[in-house]
């Protein structure tokens, strides 16, 4: 069976230094190797590959993208920034769940930094609401003819229990 263990992305670039340069001192990579004109930058688990322009892949310099995840994208946009990058845009909201920014690279490979909006919790719903939907139901049970079934009789000893009120 097939089992994947790692992905790389490669982006081609015009000149190995400057974007070297760009990736480390910009967004905060560390260079990983390199091997002529083809090297690897590393941050946390991001590894992104830069191939000068004498390595051949089939695509043209600048055109490519990664999206990156990231823990705090608010904070990731600040440290960018005063690393001197100048990002497309502040972090945004985006209808497909997700709050992220992008920055081009010297050679416009772009760069997408996000993370998951976090969903909003459901409201609490306070203990004398609950109460007050139990007693009622409650009421409504007393009124109701007498059952023999399991579910009724468990669920007046659970009203009984929670609002202090015996079973008649």
């Amino acid at each position: 069976m097939l089992k994947l263990t790692s992905a790389v992305t490669q982006f081609r670039v015009s000149n190995l230094d400057a974007a070297m340069g760009f990736y480390v001192k910009t967004l905060g990579f560390t260079e990983k190797f390199r091997l002529g004109d083809y090297a690897g930058v590393l941050r946390n688990n991001v590894q992104i590959h830069l191939l000068g322009p004498s390595i051949p892949n089939g695509k043209q310099i600048g055109e490519g993208a990664i999206y990156i995840f990231c823990a705090n994208v608010d904070g990731c946009y600040a440290e960018i920034v005063t690393r001197g990058g100048t990002p497309a845009g502040e972090p945004k909201d985006q209808s497909y769940g997700l709050r992220d920014f992008l920055i081009s690279d010297l050679d416009g490979n772009t760069l997408t930094f996000g993370e998951r909006l976090k969903k909003e919790k459901e409201p609490k719903v306070r203990a004398s609401a609950i109460i007050t939907r139990v007693a009622v139901k409650a009421e409504a049970l007393e009124s109701a003819p007498q059952s023999d079934s399991p579910a009724v009789l468990a669920w007046q000893r659970y009203v009984a229990k929670v609002t202090g009120k015996g079973l008649s």
